[in-house]
């Protein structure tokens, strides 16, 4: 009896916090929907980044962040294997994304390759393709609009790797260039200059910048920014999730353990159009959404967040009419970004779920492949799929399809002829030894 007791309230004990889980998923996913502040981050290689502080700054800031790192490393070294060159850039593109996905960050490059170690800024920036690096660090602010540019480096503190001190000083330059409608004015038919607000230097221990931490720093302007251990309402534990990420740069035996205490992170103000003195534990100086869509889009996901103890019926209901909302906002505009972000958490409330599997790895133009579609819709969720097509694959659509939540969907056809072989655009561009030469900056980022 005693037993029996004690099973039912260890199962009541995870049915509580199963549906505590969900509950925090469901606020943790609306949360992300608001449109903030962005962080760009920049370093000169892929393992350069701080994990922690991007982590802290996505997870717990709730802002975009992303990194920029000037080449794919195919300069470094490879413990795991014998991919050199531009296969080992390969092998680090991939896990600079496994990183950036255990953030819930970004990531960007630039046309620059990681030639090896460089003893100067001179001998790095008279390899690197200097305008073209720089067009593509100008055209990565475009796009992505940073509020705050975070170097990893000081572009005015010598580094003993020049490629270090280099990423900072083009970054440096970058920072004013995005914001010149005359620079790089081909990038115009595209996207607008943009002027980010600050540019700060992430100073780290082996800087040699040793007085840094509230005595001597080489600016006088300063800014620390303190992380805690955990966050404070979900189970978000920031020193593990950086532990993680870190832990994706296998080729460079980057592992670490994770650090169970709280840290500072201390910031050098290099540009800024104001510094906020009464701004404490923040890296921005005021809120930086003046969009009037924006800010209605921002009220109405507070509206929904405010109403997460209701039913998911209700909340699907109101997230289907935010959409809905969304479709009169000129194309444009900056919350068209967080259309897909509102479809998934849309389907995920509904208690939809798709996926598709393809017995082949490879397929190749113009003969018979098949995939198979697995889609389960809940009856109370009132939505109904009354067809797929795959525009790629000649025949293959399905309608009429029955109306029962589960389905497996079977769908075969030929590959088009016209469809190109999956290759990274960056490698088509192979250029030298020093740099990739795409054709436009959107073909290497």
């Amino acid at each position: 009896m005693a037993m029996e007791f004690l099973a039912q309230q260890v199962q009541t004990q995870h049915l509580n916090q199963a549906f505590s889980s969900k509950k925090q998923m469901m606020m943790r996913g609306l949360s992300m929907l608001k449109i903030s502040d962005r962080v760009l981050y920049t370093g000169a290689h892929p393992d350069d980044e701080n994990n922690k502080l991007l982590t802290f700054l996505a997870q717990d800031q709730v802002v975009d962040t992303a990194y920029l790192s000037v080449t794919r490393g195919e300069g470094g070294q490879n413990f795991i294997g014998r991919e050199k060159g531009l296969d080992l850039g390969v092998l680090r593109v991939q896990e600079s994304l496994a990183a950036r996905e255990i953030e819930g960050t970004k990531q960007f490059f630039t046309r620059a390759k990681d030639f090896g170690f460089a003893k100067s800024v001179d001998e790095t920036l008279a390899r690197w393709d200097e305008n073209g690096v720089l067009a593509d660090m100008v055209w990565t602010i475009r796009y992505f609009r940073p509020t705050v540019i975070v170097t990893r480096f000081s572009p005015n503190v010598p580094d003993s790797h020049g490629h270090h001190q280099a990423s900072a000083i083009l970054m440096a330059k970058a920072f004013d260039l995005a914001a010149d409608p005359t620079a790089y004015s081909e990038q115009l038919a595209e996207l607008a200059p943009w002027q980010a607000q600050q540019l700060l230097w992430n100073v780290y221990q082996e800087s040699g910048v040793k007085d840094i931490g509230g005595e001597v720093t080489p600016l006088p302007a300063y800014i620390s920014l303190d992380i805690p251990i955990r966050h404070g309402s979900f189970d978000l534990h920031y020193g593990e999730i950086a532990a993680e990420s870190r832990n994706r740069h296998r080729s460079q035996a980057m592992g670490s353990l994770a650090q169970h205490h709280p840290s500072i992170e201390y910031f050098e103000v290099l540009k800024s159009a104001s510094i906020n003195s009464e701004a404490v534990n923040t890296i921005f100086t005021h809120c930086s959404v003046q969009d009037s869509y924006a800010n209605v889009f921002n009220r109405l996901v507070n509206s929904l967040i405010a109403k997460c103890e209701s039913d998911k019926a209700a909340l699907t209901l109101e997230l289907a009419s935010i959409l809905f909302w969304m479709k009169i906002v000129p194309e444009d505009n900056i919350i068209h970004e967080k259309r897909a972000e509102v479809e998934r958490l849309l389907l995920d409330f509904a208690g939809v779920s798709l996926e598709v599997q393809a017995p082949n790895a490879l397929w190749v133009p113009g003969t018979e492949v098949n995939m198979i579609l697995h889609a389960h819709i809940p009856v109370e969720s009132n939505l109904q799929l009354t067809a797929v097509n795959v525009p790629f694959i000649r025949g293959a659509r399905q309608i009429d399809l029955p109306s029962s939540p589960s389905k497996m969907i079977h769908l075969n056809g030929q590959l088009l002829d016209t469809i190109l072989p999956s290759f990274p655009t960056w490698l088509n561009a192979n250029g030298d030894a020093h740099n990739y030469t795409p054709e436009s900056s959107a073909d290497v980022v």
